[in-house]
């Protein structure tokens, strides 16, 4: 679905009426072209979604931080939010130890291989259950501009957190993600089985 279109399907859940151009000289259009990128980074940036999913090797800055990390790695451009760090995944009990500072990776790894979700303008590389759920989304931010909050905006938000965007993040988790070798010594049950110690290979 194109920019417009996912405007117009946002617009739709509000009885607005359709526009045919985000230039058009009027609120609904202004208001799409203020709220469509912030919402849609918003979306990308709450799952790990398939389709935005991207690795690469990042080189070595040449400059090494003032002071706590022996490396630091220019984030790539399109880099919105980082998923694993070297086969680690952000947020592990036990993972590689590094930090985001700026635009900046910080750590004492001698590689990096990273894999992040991209910042992604053209809704035509998206899943069509994603792009219900951003539209969803949309509107709710486009209800809020151009008629204020009202009880339509509160069935919005409440259609997107409990149903909409729940069914998209599980059919695409569901799709080719793979299981970590390291989760069952991640497994909160299993930590406190043994007492909260790190079991070592």
């Amino acid at each position: 679905m194109t920019q417009l279109e996912l405007c117009n399907v946002a617009l739709g859940h509000l009885g607005q009426a359709r526009i045919t151009a985000l230039a058009e000289p009027n609120a609904s259009a202004r208001a799409c072209e203020l709220h469509y990128l912030p919402v849609l980074k918003e979306v990308l940036r709450s799952h790990r979604w398939n389709f935005a999913v991207v690795r690469v090797e990042v080189e070595a800055d040449e400059d090494a931080p003032v002071f706590g990390w022996s490396k630091q790695y220019s984030l790539p451009e399109d880099c919105l939010r980082v998923l694993e760090v070297n086969d680690s995944e952000a947020g592990d009990w036990i993972s590689e130890e590094w930090v985001i500072e700026g635009r900046k990776l910080l750590t004492n790894a001698a590689e990096l291989r990273l894999i992040y979700l991209r910042d992604l303008e053209d809704a035509a590389l998206t899943d069509p259950l994603f792009a219900q759920a951003f539209a969803l989304k949309l509107a709710v931010a486009l209800s809020e501009t151009i008629r204020g909050s009202t009880g339509k905006t509160a069935d919005l938000l409440t259609a997107y957190q409990n149903v909409t965007a729940p069914l998209a993040r599980r059919v695409d988790a569901n799709e080719g993600r793979r299981r970590k070798g390291m989760l069952p010594l991640n497994s909160l049950a299993l930590r406190a089985r043994w007492g909260g110690g790190i079991a070592r290979p």
